[in-house]
């Protein structure tokens, strides 16, 4: 049995990540969900956001938390953000774009 504590997130508060940093970090997660055909980032994913993290966020060392309290958001936050608020999304800009081509 290893006595290692799992890794923990600095609690104090952080300067938040620029439009920038946060569109490398999306476009990483991209990279990574092709490099690792899709199953990998899947896995990478479930296993990385019970620290508040995307895979692309982790190799950043960036964290989502909450706006009004600061605090690092748990797995469950994750996955609802993750599979409800991106999906929402991502169906919103697939409708802009059929929209725009027809």
């Amino acid at each position: 049995m290893s006595n290692e504590l799992p890794e923990i997130v600095d609690a104090e508060p952080q300067q938040l990540a620029s439009v920038q940093a946060r569109l490398g970090s999306f476009l990483l997660d991209c990279a990574l969900l092709v490099v690792t055909l899709f199953i990998g980032w899947v896995i990478w994913n479930l296993y990385t956001w019970k620290t508040g993290q995307t895979p692309a966020k982790r190799i950043l060392k960036q964290v989502v938390v909450d706006a009004n309290t600061g605090e690092v958001f748990s797995w469950s936050r994750m996955a609802l953000r993750e599979f409800a608020v991106k999906a929402q999304q991502e169906t919103s800009l697939v409708a802009l774009q059929m929209e725009f081509l027809l």
